[in-house]
């Protein structure tokens, strides 16, 4: 049987415009106030000046791999695709930022793979990196599911955090405190207690983030996002991320 070849479509940051059929690329002009991010974008041999409001390169390459594909399929311009993209907005729970006017960043992200760590991560670093502050990462691993990328986020982690704090995130039938041992094992260097915190309550675990927050810090609560409930043994319960950061910054005084 003949095999029909799929079509390649090529797209990222600072491609060459002309790489093959398709071939499209965005650089990257500035980052303004609101997390937003403005690019040239080349498709089908023409150009458009674009805005994206969200933050991170990584949501710039999501951006770019739909653009490379609806212009494809749909046969689009550049200039086709500038006003759609303006007007695509991040969901809840993603880079969600939360503020009861505390003189620190905290975010509330769904990221809970080790890629997405990853990509989380370095972008909140570079952030508090110009603040000259700190990243306070809280994020737990969901039970009985994938066990082999437990110790990978404690790595990672550990990579772009300088406090990490490991606690609940839908332990199910497992042992949650289990769980964060063997997230712990990726987190190398680090002392129990000091730079590494293990707290089975999700609530409790905000609260000590919080606590330890100084200004110009990014504290990022990750693997929730906009998540409705907490799986335990018994069953879900509800849970808002962004409601608990809010109840413990108040909790701490400000709001």
């Amino acid at each position: 049987r003949a095999v029909t070849a799929a079509p390649v479509l090529v797209f990222g940051r600072d491609l060459d415009p002309q790489a093959g059929a398709g071939g499209m690329t965005a650089a990257a002009v500035r980052e303004p106030g609101g997390g937003g991010q403005r690019f040239v974008l080349h498709l089908g041999g023409a150009t458009a000046e674009c805005t994206l409001h969200a933050p991170g390169t990584f949501n710039l390459d999501n951006c770019l791999a739909a653009a490379a594909v609806t212009g494809r399929r749909c046969g689009l311009q550049a200039a086709d695709l500038a006003a759609p993209i303006a007007a695509l907005r991040l969901p809840p729970g993603h880079l969600e930022e939360v503020d009861c006017g505390q003189p620190f960043r905290v975010v509330v992200d769904y990221a809970h793979t080790p890629e997405a760590f990853r990509a989380a991560l370095s972008y909140l670093a570079g952030q508090a990196r110009r603040s000259r502050g700190r990243v306070i990462a809280v994020f737990g691993s969901a039970g009985e599911r994938d066990v082999e990328k437990r110790p990978q986020q404690g790595r990672i982690a550990c990579r772009f955090a300088d406090l990490v704090v490991l606690t609940d995130e839908d332990c199910r039938g497992e042992d949650p405190a289990a769980i964060l041992r063997q997230i712990a094992a990726g987190c190398r260097g680090r002392t129990i207690g000091e730079d590494l915190v293990l707290e089975v309550d999700r609530q409790a675990a905000i609260a000590c983030a919080v606590a330890a927050a100084r200004p110009g810090d990014v504290v990022a609560l990750l693997g929730k996002g906009h998540e409705a409930s907490i799986i335990g043994p018994h069953g879900p319960r509800a849970w808002d991320e962004r409601a608990a950061a809010v109840a413990a910054l108040q909790a701490a005084g400000y709001g």
